[in-house]
């Protein structure tokens, strides 16, 4: 059994490291007192010369033996080769049980199983999952904890040579689950429901992910510092090194979930939200009179529709995905209306009261959607208030310091004459 045989190697690893530092340890006192005296130091250390003549070199020992004037050991024995011998049996142990276990656990992904995706997102169905969902699958639980495990392994062996190769090992495996992750989004499926679940269980896997790696990253390197506090510091600053060296790998999942983002919107969030924008629209227009603007004003059927339309569609995503996946979900759903509402406005016509109302609803809208995000969008609602502000407040006081584009929108109010 691999598993077996490479714990007995690191344990092997740990122990001859723990006996070298306790030989340091024990010895390197004594010497700094013998060093003071010269008479001392002559009679009882070995010169390098004096121990060539004692242990013949030859195939058996390494050709750099010497003794160490810190310590007065001998460095470099037949010991350290054999070390190093045991160094590289391990990375290559455990080089071949990660990539091993992490295909497996790629391979085995629940996605397919997960309870509570029957049902496809629709916009304009009051729907919610039938018990509890399951919103990850099995695999990041299960990379991480192989990741987590080699690393410690490395760590325990005390070689900085270990942690560097293993690191990358770990890097190159990333690499396969952040493709795996993303192919999740692009696969084609018999149907809808089914191309939702892979993609939204991908996009909460990929945050999940996230928040593991930092976890994981932080909890190895305080077991570094623990572990190797006695180490020189310049194989602790290697080790430490390849450890941050793993923070990459966080922006290789940000690519994969923001593809997996557009994905979405693509196949569901531009269609839901141009659909709600569309019934929100109906029979509404921005060209009011003064008895008209009053009944807007006690009877806004446009934020009445919207809002239930998209506290529809924020009941059936929620559940589906985790709080910070949801916030990502949303600023998304924004950028989609938006871009749909700023088309439909420049083919509008309005009055200045008629301003005055879409004014009103372009904050009405920013307020939905920044409740269900749980954050401040004022960002990407820019453009539409500036939009509003033209559309809304006297010719001569719209226009300043407005974009051109968005200036350009007051040859749409009826009650401003072209220059």
């Amino acid at each position: 059994d691999i598993a077996s045989i490479l714990a007995e190697v690191v344990l092997i690893g740990r122990q001859v490291a723990a006996f070298s530092r306790f030989l340091e340890s024990r010895a390197q006192p004594e010497a700094l007192l013998l060093l003071g005296d010269p008479e001392t130091q002559a009679r009882v250390f070995l010169s390098t010369e004096s121990l060539n003549k004692l242990v013949p070199l030859s195939s058996a020992l390494p050709n750099t033996m010497h003794v160490d004037a810190q310590t007065g050991l001998v460095a470099h024995t037949q010991l350290t080769s054999r070390v190093e011998w045991l160094t590289n049996v391990y990375v290559e142990l455990e080089t071949f049980c990660v990539q091993r276990s992490m295909a497996k656990a790629m391979a085995l992904d629940d996605t397919n199983e997960l309870s509570g995706w029957d049902s496809a997102v629709i916009s304009d169905v009051e729907a919610r999952a039938q018990g509890p969902m399951v919103q990850t699958s099995s695999c990041v639980g299960d990379v991480f904890f192989v990741a987590k495990t080699a690393l410690e392994h490395a760590v325990a062996v005390q070689q900085p040579r270990a942690v560097e190769a293993i690191a990358q090992c770990v890097l190159e495996a990333f690499g396969e689950f952040v493709r795996v992750m993303g192919q999740q989004a692009v696969e084609k499926w018999a149907d809808v429901a089914s191309v939702q679940q892979r993609i939204l269980v991908a996009l909460n896997n990929l945050d999940l992910a996230n928040v593991y790696l930092q976890k994981m990253v932080d909890e190895v390197r305080i077991r570094l510092n623990t572990e190797w506090a006695r180490l020189p510091e310049t194989d602790k600053t290697k080790g430490q090194n390849a450890i941050d060296s793993l923070s990459a790998i966080s922006s290789k999942l940000l690519q994969a979930q923001q593809h997996s983002i557009d994905q979405l919107s693509t196949s569901l969030l531009k269609p839901c939200m141009r659909s709600i924008l569309q019934h929100s629209y109906r029979d509404i227009k921005y060209v009011l009179s003064d008895e008209e603007f009053n009944d807007v004003q006690s009877d806004n059927l446009f934020q009445q529709r919207f809002n239930l339309r998209i506290r529809k569609l924020g009941h059936q995503l929620r559940p589906r995905l985790l709080p910070s996946t949801y916030t990502l979900v949303v600023d998304a759903m924004c950028a989609c209306l938006v871009y749909d509402w700023e088309r439909a406005i420049r083919q509008s016509k309005f009055n200045m009261l008629g301003g005055m109302m879409f004014e009103k609803d372009v904050r009405f809208v920013q307020l939905c959607l920044e409740q269900e995000a749980g954050g401040v969008l004022r960002a990407k609602f820019a453009k539409l208030v500036q939009m509003a502000r033209v559309v809304a407040e006297p010719a001569e006081t719209s226009v300043a310091g407005v974009d051109k584009d968005v200036r350009a929108l007051l040859a749409n109010r009826v009650d401003v004459q072209p220059n």
